[in-house]
């Protein structure tokens, strides 16, 4: 996921923000990289679901990912998921 496939994901993202979607997790299990544009993205709209008391959290991230957000400072920042459902949330693919 570079800058440009990030464009899409924000719009989809926002759409569920503009809805107040409580929970979103975002699957990355067939995400082989991430660069920072996306990363700070995801950043962003982690951000502003908390305005709100909303909840985005990343899903299974690759092994190349998990260090890619490990190089970038961003572990700790982004909440994780192993892969177990959590409550119930909306599920957005980034396939």
């Amino acid at each position: 996921m570079d800058a440009a496939t990030a464009e899409g994901l924000a719009r989809v993202l926002g759409a569920y923000r503009s809805q107040r979607v409580r929970r979103l997790v975002v699957d990355l299990s067939e995400v082989s990289f991430i660069d920072t544009v996306a990363l700070e993205m995801l950043v962003d709209y982690r951000q502003l679901f908390a305005e709100y008391g909303g909840l985005l959290t990343l899903r299974d991230p690759s092994p190349a990912v998990q260090i890619i957000i490990e190089l970038a400072g961003f572990q700790g920042v982004l909440p994780l998921d192993n892969g177990d459902r959590i409550g119930s949330a909306d599920s957005c693919s980034t396939r």
